[in-house]
């Protein structure tokens, strides 16, 4: 199962939280480029569908008997962020685990075909691309995820982009779609190209049985 509907209740709970995030002093800098200011609207409405893209993933997990403890700390400040760990650790048959990588969720809307991330942001070592509906913020959809390596070749990244640059088509990558891009530097890869399968046992592998964990 690679999407969900999320009850009105999950819904809600995202909303209170991303309203929450926008309250805490958070910079409105878009890609965190002060000559691109979001609205505290759009700040709050990108902290929510990324807060609706996690607990997605969470309710997936939870169909492949995984469940996943979400880095949900409120941190006042401008600077202050996750680091690139949003998922603190998982739980297997009743049993806490403590995940060894650093594993990023990354939410778009459902017309995204691409995963996209800021240079400076490339922090984990797992990307996860989910996609949400972002007006009705209920239906949820697992695209695929990437490793750290998989946006490289060779040391230089596959697909890079500028700002001013277009996003190419993410089938047909000899077409440019859509409007020039406002961030200063990020790495992606199309939808395509991710990795889809394996990525529960995955997480599994990649953690180990925490006796002295506290979530």
């Amino acid at each position: 199962m690679n999407s969900i509907i999320l009850s009105d209740e999950l819904r809600n709970k995202c909303i209170e939280w991303g309203k929450s995030f926008s309250d805490y002093g958070k910079s409105q800098k878009n890609f965190g480029d002060g000559s691109y200011i979001r609205t505290k609207d759009r700040l709050t409405r990108d902290a929510i569908l990324g807060r609706v893209g996690e607990v997605g993933l969470g309710e997936i997990g939870k169909k492949h008997d995984v469940e996943l403890k979400f880095n949900t700390s409120l941190r006042y400040g401008k600077r202050e962020g996750d680091n690139g760990q949003d998922i603190d650790g998982i739980i297997v048959k009743g049993v806490e685990r403590h995940l060894i990588p650093k594993v990023d969720v990354k939410t778009s809307q459902f017309n995204s075909g691409w995963l996209l991330v800021e240079r400076h942001r490339l922090e984990a070592s797992i990307y996860v691309f989910m996609r949400a509906n972002a007006e009705e913020l209920r239906k949820v959809e697992f695209v695929g995820y990437a490793l750290y390596k998989d946006f490289f070749n060779d040391d230089k990244p596959i697909f890079r982009y500028r700002r001013g640059d277009k996003l190419l088509h993410p089938i047909y990558l000899n077409r440019e779609i859509g409007v020039p891009l406002s961030c200063v530097d990020q790495v992606g890869l199309p939808a395509p190209m991710l990795r889809k399968d394996n990525f529960w046992p995955l997480l599994i592998k990649l953690s180990i049985i925490d006796n002295y964990s506290d979530f």
